[in-house]
């Protein structure tokens, strides 16, 4: 189907005046060194594609697929072009009739059962005493299973610790349980010792960034609506998140399209809540009498593009 050159935001794509400020913050230009694969080569597709000039076949969306959204080129772009809504919005056009949502959620969490089932059985000391993983070239992947496997299950509320500071939700996302289980048990440890009380709905589900990147607006606002109705948003002080990926999508939150007034106050209400669990911790004023142990060790500390952007 032929995209709808209206429903693409030509002027701003304009803003682009084509510098090249943004190449050397580019990962995918860094990568391939082609204009293809770079911010303002990008536009220039999206541009003629919206127009009709270029037909959407598969080296078109090869190059546009290779878009990580990591949006440096927009905190490098000196006439402050939106790329990151320009690729969303040609996303949305290129997406087709009827493309479902990403099952990665599911897979995920059934992948974690099976693990925990191959750990808790003894399936996998049995495995590795055959050599099993080695006969299948897996040995090396094998390894680098996690040290504990399967979906940590957190009880919607914990009260504060001592004197009580205030209440705070916590997001965990469609995949938290799977693979940040430790993390999210660790951060409730920590903000009850510091007297807060948690909250953590059943409710919540994904933060609707797949589905929004994946060009599914449709989806991800109806994803967006089920978080803002899941948080009890006027007890919250704070809305926390462990996942800066999850955590940007929730700021966009207040700038969703297609809902009704009461539905974008609440929109705005929650984006206006969320903050990262680091930074919580930081700005929160700690217990003289709290110990910790200390982390006798050396460690990597990695921070996300969705991090360094959007807080």
């Amino acid at each position: 189907m032929k995209p709808n050159p209206q429903e693409f935001p030509e002027e701003k794509a304009d803003r682009c005046v084509m510098c090249g400020l943004c190449l050397p913050y580019c990962p995918t230009y860094g990568l391939f060194k082609l204009e293809s694969e770079s911010p303002r080569g990008r536009i220039a597709l999206m541009r003629a594609l919206a127009k009709g000039d270029l037909l959407p076949d598969v080296q078109l969306r090869k190059h546009l697929d290779h878009c990580l959204l990591c949006r440096a080129c927009e905190t490098a772009c000196p006439a402050g072009v939106p790329f990151g809504e320009l690729m969303d919005t040609t996303r949305t056009l290129l997406a087709k009739p009827n493309q479902q949502p990403s099952t990665t959620a599911g897979n995920l969490q059934r992948l974690s059962s099976a693990l925990y089932i191959y750990r808790r059985s003894g399936l996998q000391r049995v495995a590795r005493a055959l050599r099993l993983p080695q006969l299948f070239g897996l040995h090396r992947l094998e390894r680098l299973l996690p040290s504990s496997v399967g979906r940590r299950e957190l009880r919607e509320y914990y009260a504060a610790h001592g004197k009580q500071k205030g209440t705070v939700g916590l997001f965990t996302g469609c995949t938290g349980a799977v693979l940040d289980g430790e993390t999210l048990a660790a951060t409730v440890t920590l903000l009850t010792r510091l007297g807060y009380n948690v909250i953590i709905p059943k409710g919540q589900v994904c933060c609707g960034a797949p589905q929004r990147h994946g060009g599914l607006p449709d989806q991800a606002r109806s994803k967006a609506l089920e978080n803002i109705a899941a948080f009890p948003l006027e007890q919250l002080d704070a809305l926390v998140h462990v996942a800066s990926g999850c955590g940007s999508e929730l700021l966009e939150y207040n700038r969703i399209t297609g809902l009704d007034p009461e539905q974008c106050d609440r929109a705005a209400l929650l984006s206006s809540k969320v903050v990262e669990i680091c930074a919580f911790l930081a700005n929160s004023r700690w217990p003289e009498n709290l110990l910790l142990d200390p982390l006798e060790c050396d460690v990597a500390l990695h921070t996300p593009c969705s991090q360094r952007r959007a807080f």
